[in-house]
């Protein structure tokens, strides 16, 4: 027992699954003049080129494909072969960055495999919800019309003037969200405004206008203005505001099990190359920490 918990014991079992495991997912060519394209270089192809380790995803892309699409992705994996075994054979690859970022991309490709993809206990995923509910807070949203007067077209002070004059005839009338169309001047982004957050609204009408139809010291239903925007002004009807809310780990579920795993994934590949780098004598130069590191 003592022995497998020697530290150089465990980083020399790691090299071995290592290795083995990086035998089993692609065995050396018999000839390095034959090149086997096979579904599964295809698979691994799809994702080193997507940058995403996900083996049931590239299945589904490949089994998607039609006759022509994958033709052309065999003729790509075959042409990068090719060019890299004879970029290889001329010795391009000896202190290259980006052969090195390839094999650096391979043993990350390595470690998902070991690794694996199994979903978390209902125990962690409860936990991971409770720590990171924050994440999945849905922001307030609003649902507003308006009617439109141009600075550009009419001057500031018009702008506003005509924007009053209508708020208070739509008052008047007890005109409805549905009586906006049709009145004033056109908007560049549009009437309606339907389930919009703080910041889409802030983007078109601006920060204080934003903040003012989504106060909640506003009465809503009911025609107000003017409200000012880098546009011109504008009579406001706010029909609902929807307040910021936390949603219940059952109706983000799906979200949680992702963002979980993905976290169990990442810390679990940092521990493996924690081990890995204790394997190494690393030694920094003193001149490259600069004066606030030296002692």
């Amino acid at each position: 027992m003592r022995l497998l918990r020697d530290p150089l014991i465990q980083f020399l079992a790691i090299g071995a699954i290592f290795f083995i495991a990086a035998s089993l997912l692609k065995p050396p060519p018999a000839d390095d003049r034959e090149i086997v394209v096979d579904r599964a270089a295809l698979l691994e192809f799809i994702q080193f080129r997507s940058k995403a380790f996900d083996a049931p995803t590239a299945e589904k892309i490949l089994d998607g494909m039609g006759p022509e699409e994958r033709n052309a992705l065999i003729d790509e994996l075959v042409r990068e072969e090719v060019a890299y075994r004879e970029a290889r054979k001329l010795g391009l690859e000896a202190d290259d960055y980006v052969v090195k970022q390839r094999l650096v991309q391979k043993f990350d490709f390595l470690q998902e495999t070991l690794i694996g993809d199994s979903p978390p206990s209902e125990k962690e995923i409860a936990a991971w919800y409770e720590a990171h509910k924050a994440d999945y807070v849905e922001p307030p949203f609003v649902t507003f019309t308006h009617v439109f007067f141009s600075s550009e077209a009419r001057g500031e002070a018009a702008a506003e003037a005509a924007a009053e004059e209508m708020t208070m005839e739509l008052l008047k009338k007890r005109a409805p969200f549905e009586a906006a169309p049709g009145k004033g001047d056109r908007f560049p982004f549009g009437v309606n405004f339907v389930d919009r957050s703080l910041d889409d609204v802030a983007s078109q009408f601006g920060e204080q206008a934003a903040r003012s139809i989504f106060s909640p010291d506003e009465p809503l239903k009911t025609w107000r203005g003017p409200l000012l925007s880098p546009y011109g002004a504008h009579a406001v009807f706010v029909r609902k505001v929807t307040p910021e809310r936390t949603p219940t780990l059952d109706e983000v579920r799906k979200k949680v099990i992702e963002d979980a795993g993905r976290d169990a994934r990442e810390r679990a590949k940092a521990g493996l190359l924690e081990g890995a780098k204790r394997r190494y004598r690393i030694t920094v130069e003193p001149s490259v920490l600069g004066e606030a590191a030296s002692p």
